[in-house]
């Protein structure tokens, strides 16, 4: 069977990509984060030397208006995004994502637009989140996490990304035992609405 020069493609651009760790940080919550910039600064080379562009198609977009405990109205939007990579040669392979924002202006759709993308490139090109110390796969198995730690994680990441007192309005009503009963959490919620009061 012919190989296609995406796939060939393809495979030059993952063998050039070094890890993308969690370099920056947010400075008031003191979290470690990625961003869809790293991925552009990351891959962008790698790309235009092997030849490839994306090019995104919107399958479906759905919005949902919710109402803030304050009453502020906030869209939650989600979309189904097809990204088809294209060689040189016009060969192409494709994959779709969901990607999912909340917002309480007019930037749904462009968050919504990131994070689709963001995993579509983490997941095609297995990018590793940090660089391996150690090759032996039982040296650096990671411990699994808990439920719990994965919706604190979620929860302080969303956090961070507030822009309005009506955006921890909504995380409140998403995630009450965290903000009732976890310190970290209740922690970050109040120094990001003082900081938003400002």
């Amino acid at each position: 069977m012919e190989t296609k020069q995406i796939h060939k493609s393809m495979v030059a651009i993952m063998r050039s990509v070094e890890h993308i760790g969690k370099d920056k940080k947010n400075q008031q919550q003191g979290f470690n984060y990625r961003g869809i910039d790293d991925l552009y600064n990351a891959l962008h080379s790698a790309f235009a030397a092997n030849g490839v562009i994306i090019v995104p198609e919107i399958l479906d977009i759905q919005r949902e208006e919710r109402t803030s405990s304050k009453g502020g109205l906030l869209l939650w939007t989600i979309q189904k995004i097809k990204f088809k990579f294209v060689a040189e040669d016009g060969s192409f392979i494709e994959a779709i994502l969901i990607g999912e924002a909340m917002d309480s202006a007019d930037k749904g759709t462009n968050k919504a637009n990131s994070v689709a993308l963001k995993y579509a490139l983490m997941q095609m090109f297995l990018i590793p989140t940090e660089e391996l110390k150690n090759q032996d796969p039982d040296g650096s198995m990671p411990d699994p996490k808990s439920t719990y730690e994965v919706e604190k994680d979620e929860c302080m990441r969303l956090i961070g990304l507030s822009k309005t007192v009506e955006d921890l309005s909504q995380l409140k009503e998403m995630y009450p035992d965290l903000f009732k009963k976890d310190a970290d959490v209740k922690k970050a919620g109040t120094d990001k609405y003082n900081k938003l009061k400002q």
